[in-house]
């Protein structure tokens, strides 16, 4: 069983306007509501090509492989968009987990820092290895 139409409506008031609805039979209503789907259609995809720029590009299977070893899940053109504008505007992209291990392993060398700074007693040294381990990192964390 089909759905009335609601008055009212983009396409109810094509079909009206047509006269379709009124004198013609199914299959022409039928045909009436492809016709206008198509027409909707193209004209969404003409304003999508003036607001919008697409690209087509060509991979090898082994640049493919490569793309898909990043990727892991989601989408490639996704992927591919972030990859691009992150270059372009000169902020590569960061692998967050690459990034929590770096800092891990900063959080232990700090910590190893300040045991050596406690048995030592490098309290008293201009340059306290503490404090520049500290700007190491947040110079480190800035880049990335």
């Amino acid at each position: 069983m089909k759905k009335a139409m609601r008055k009212g409506t983009a396409i109810y008031d094509y079909l009206e306007k047509t006269g379709v609805l009124s004198v013609g039979t199914a299959t022409e209503i039928s045909e009436a509501k492809k016709k206008y789907w198509s027409t909707v259609r193209n004209e969404w995809k003409k304003k999508r090509r003036q607001e919008c720029q697409g690209f087509t590009i060509f991979f090898t299977k082994d640049e493919m492989k490569t793309i898909n070893e990043k990727v892991k899940s989601g989408a490639v053109s996704t992927f591919i968009k972030q990859a691009t504008l992150s270059f372009a505007q000169d902020k590569p992209m960061v692998n967050k987990k690459l990034l929590g291990e770096i800092r891990a392993v900063l959080f232990t060398h700090y910590q190893e820092l300040h045991k050596l700074i406690e048995i030592t007693r490098f309290d008293k040294i201009e340059n306290n290895p503490l404090q520049t381990a500290k700007a190491i990192e947040e110079k480190l964390f800035k880049l990335l």
